[in-house]
């Protein structure tokens, strides 16, 4: 969309207006899995320190 509204009519774009996301809960499991898999992913779980 292009901010004007007769190019953005004519193009057939739709306004939408939604609010901010909201975190409702979050889990500190699924982002320590993440970051393990993109360590492991990444070749340091060879390293033996």
């Amino acid at each position: 969309m292009s901010g004007d509204t007769a190019t953005d009519a004519a193009y057939g774009a739709v306004s939408v207006r939604a609010s901010a996301a909201r975190v409702v809960s979050t889990d500190t499991r699924v982002l320590f899995e993440a970051l393990t898999g993109v360590y492991c992913a990444l070749g340091f779980d060879a390293v033996g320190d």
